[in-house]
Order: C-alpha cells, then structure tokens, then sequence
C-alpha cells in the first residue's frame, strides 16, 4: 500500500483517526484522562504549526477514498520523535503499521539523527510489543507531577 505524504494544511485529513486515538488514550488513562478529555485536535496540531515543513513528516494509508492510518514524525534539535501514529482497529496485523514506523524511520535516519524517540501513553502498554519488535525499547519512566501548583 504506498504511503501518502500531506502537508500540514491537509492535517484535517487525520482528524477523524486522531480522534480515535484520543478516545483511547482517554478510556485507558490512569492519572491524567482529563488532558485527553480536554485536548482537542486543533490544539494538538499547534505543535505542528511550530515546526519548519522540512522537518515534519506527515504520512498517511488508505484503503480505496478511506484513510486508514497514519504516522506523524518530526525533527527537532537532533532528535526524531514519533509524534503520532494510529492504525484503523479493523486495519491492523495488515504490516500498515509497520510500513507507517519504517518510512519515519528511514525518513528521520535521512536526517541523521543522535537518536529516534517515540513516547507511549501510561495506561496504552498494550503497544509496547508492537515497537519492541521494530528496535524501540524503554529506556525510562516519566513521571510528571499530577497537580503542580501545591
């Protein structure tokens, strides 16, 4: 299935499976389901709007007119990250996945990276096999404190 390259202007076209992914991380969410509660796709996309076109990768899959999955990555002083990738729950165990994580990887790699990171959300550990068996291994836990003014 080849990969279709957006710019951000047509990040709306994600915004369906986005969502979705939100849905998720809110039902799975130990400590923090109220940011997913509140975040919306327009906020999330503010990150985006902060970075240089050539350092953004946005990528998605389709089936026939359905968009079925996508990938967003990015670079940024030296470092790649994974920002955002999800994968229709009836689409998935397809490799779209995968080809998603690879073409970020080859993309970042491009850049030549010090390293290549992704973050998964607390309560969303179900996906850990999934990037282990691409190379991606914890290497800490972050903790953030829940209510920061004391």
């Amino acid at each position: 299935m080849p990969l279709i390259r957006i710019k951000k202007d047509n990040l709306s076209l994600i915004k369906q499976l986005w969502e979705k992914l939100r849905v998720i991380h809110l039902a799975e969410s130990r400590y923090f389901a109220d940011r997913y509660r509140d975040m919306t796709f327009e906020k999330r996309c503010q990150k985006f709007e902060l970075i240089d076109d050539n350092n953004l990768l946005m990528e998605l899959i389709k089936e026939g007119d359905t968009t079925v999955g996508y990938c967003i990555c990015s670079f940024q002083k030296g470092i790649g990250e994974i920002d955002s990738l999800f994968v229709e729950e009836t689409k998935r165990n397809k490799g779209y996945g995968k080809e998603l994580v690879y073409s970020a990887i080859n993309w970042l790699n491009q850049k030549q990276c010090e390293k290549i990171i992704l973050s998964v959300a607390d309560g969303h550990e179900s996906v850990l096999p999934f990037y282990e068996k691409m190379g991606f291994y914890p290497e800490s836990i972050l903790l953030q404190l829940k209510e920061p003014k004391i």
